[in-house]
């Protein structure tokens, strides 16, 4: 896959949670915004944070 500069890159891992099988599917939103937040130094992200 191709980055936002054109990099390209290799997808090693994917990763889900099943948010509507704990119930707790309104936290989606926040909990992407929180993870991106904390791993984006890390490891590289498909997704950033919104506006």
């Amino acid at each position: 896959m191709n980055g936002y500069y054109n990099e390209q890159y290799i997808l090693d891992y994917m990763v889900t949670i099943d948010l509507d099988c704990l119930n707790v599917g309104f936290l989606a939103s926040a909990l992407e915004e929180f993870l991106i937040t904390q791993l984006k130094s890390n490891l590289k992200l498909i997704n950033g944070t919104g506006n």
